[in-house]
């Protein structure tokens, strides 16, 4: 998959990864979902227990899922000079466009009481399915500090799937 700048060669990461071994309940109403926690000292969130911490790739400060899908991924954006969100998300939107992903849907949104633009997306991944990427761009630091946190999912699961990736997206939390 490739999004932006992240690069797509698979790199371990030696960053330590803390698992909580105690499930919690779910917040979503009427769900019996459990899940699991993900914190590495920068970033917070729950995930299902039945998904795992997938291996990193460039850039990628956290990704848990499954290898052929449903996964969730945050990458660190920092780097590359974004000077606003405004910029972040035209520079996500031509990059998409280029790889061939259509825009399904854009809107205004909050993660982590942080200003962000989610971005749905529709194409085909670098296995030829046809994947729904939806792109939630933070801004942490106007002018300097740039987050994706991406939900990816087979076109076909991706309704379903989506009060699993809402969880996921609540409970996400920068911790630094």
């Amino acid at each position: 998959i490739e999004m932006n700048k992240v690069g797509t060669a698979p790199v371990t990461n030696t960053s330590s990864v803390s698992q909580s071994t105690n499930p919690t309940s779910s917040n979503v109403p009427g769900s019996t979902a459990q899940y699991k926690t993900f914190s590495n000292g920068e970033i917070y969130f729950q995930y299902p227990t039945s998904w795992g911490v997938l291996p990193n790739t460039t850039n990628t400060m956290a990704i848990v899922g499954f290898s052929s899908y449903p996964s969730f991924s945050v990458y660190d954006e920092s780097k590359y000079g974004y000077t606003s969100l405004a910029a972040y998300v035209s520079s996500s939107e031509s990059q998409m466009t280029a790889n061939g992903y259509s825009i399904i849907s854009q809107q205004s949104n909050i993660v982590d009481g942080l200003s962000a633009e989610e971005i749905v997306y529709q194409g085909q991944s670098s296995n030829g399915k046809t994947i729904t990427q939806q792109m939630d761009l933070v801004e942490k630091t106007p002018g300097s500090q740039y987050f994706a946190l991406v939900r990816v999912d087979n076109v076909d699961n991706y309704d379903q799937d989506s009060s699993t990736f809402n969880q996921i997206i609540n409970s996400f939390q920068f911790t630094s």
